[in-house]
């Protein structure tokens, strides 16, 4: 999980209006119109982003933000991390993979396809999938700070 702080000098009512303006409901087909869909109440929002809907759109951020007031500015923190439904799904591929290199170790069936290639590719995979997540989780950061005239404050 990737946690954010925004600052920014808009009103709490105009950062709402702003992330109206670039966030659709849930499942409106929209056609691109918007960059993310979800939820939006006064002080605190949950949305996904919709501007990467190719083969690779299955692996998006949840994107939760609260929204505070902090003396003449507002403070936005934003918590990005794979979505619940996803976990599941992630840890079935996972076991299912160490279980296959287990039985491959065990029971060879022959040198080239040996246990350590499926365990390259288990790590590989991994990887691929960090680095998608994280270009997308990038990607909605700048976006957002440049909807909401923000900078970052700092970065957990």
């Amino acid at each position: 999980m990737y946690t954010f702080k925004l600052k920014t000098n808009l009103e709490t009512q105009d950062i709402i209006n702003k992330l109206n303006s670039i966030t659709e409901k849930f499942h409106t087909n929209s056609k691109g119109e918007y960059k993310f869909e979800g939820k939006i109440s006064t002080s605190e929002f949950q949305i996904y982003p919709t501007f990467d809907f190719g083969p690779r759109s299955q692996l998006r951020p949840e994107i939760n933000g609260e929204i505070i007031e902090y003396l003449n500015h507002r403070v936005i923190i934003l918590s990005f991390k794979i979505p619940s439904y996803l976990k599941p799904i992630f840890f079935l591929i996972l076991l299912l993979n160490i279980g296959f290199t287990i039985f491959i170790f065990i029971n060879p069936i022959d040198d080239f396809f040996n246990w350590k290639i499926f365990a390259s590719f288990i790590v590989f995979t991994a990887l691929i999938f960090y680095i998608n997540f994280k270009s997308k989780v990038n990607t909605s950061l700048k976006i957002l700070i440049k909807a909401l005239n923000a900078e970052i404050q700092n970065h957990q």
